[in-house]
């Protein structure tokens, strides 16, 4: 099979690749020697992406390292870096983890101001859950 999009790759590798810890959804048998391959392949495409700007890759590599997959080592702080940029970008999903991060203090300085900053952002993109975590904050 040939992805042209290395989103593509990454989102396909992902339904493939079994953590252990998901139930199994049916739709496609896992196969994490084909996710690992995948995910291997799309990583320099990505980081190619990143480089032009895409909030999408930047999201992306942001999940590469905070689970360490496809071969890249779990570093939590290169993942913050990515999807903090993706945030900025505008990546909705981005702004919703970077409020989460803000609000527990995962990996960046607890502060419930700029939590509230990143899901207001992610509200005005259509999350609920954002609509949910600001309610929390009031």
């Amino acid at each position: 099979m040939v992805l042209k999009d290395p989103r593509c790759e990454y989102g396909y590798a992902m339904f493939l690749y079994d953590d252990g810890e998901s139930e199994p959804e049916g739709v496609i048998e896992k196969d994490n020697k084909l996710a690992n391959k995948l995910f291997a392949e799309a990583y320099p495409k990505l980081k190619k992406l990143a480089e032009e700007g895409d909030m999408y890759s930047h999201f992306i590599l942001g999940a590469y390292h905070n689970y360490g997959i496809g071969g890249v080592k779990r570093d939590f702080s290169q993942a913050i870096q990515y999807i903090e940029k993706s945030a900025e970008l505008g990546h909705y999903g981005a702004c919703f983890d970077m409020g989460k991060f803000y609000l527990e203090g995962k990996g960046v300085e607890k502060n419930n101001e700029k939590a509230r900053e990143y899901f207001e952002k992610a509200q005005k993109g259509g999350s609920v859950r954002a609509k949910e975590m600001l309610k929390e904050l009031q």
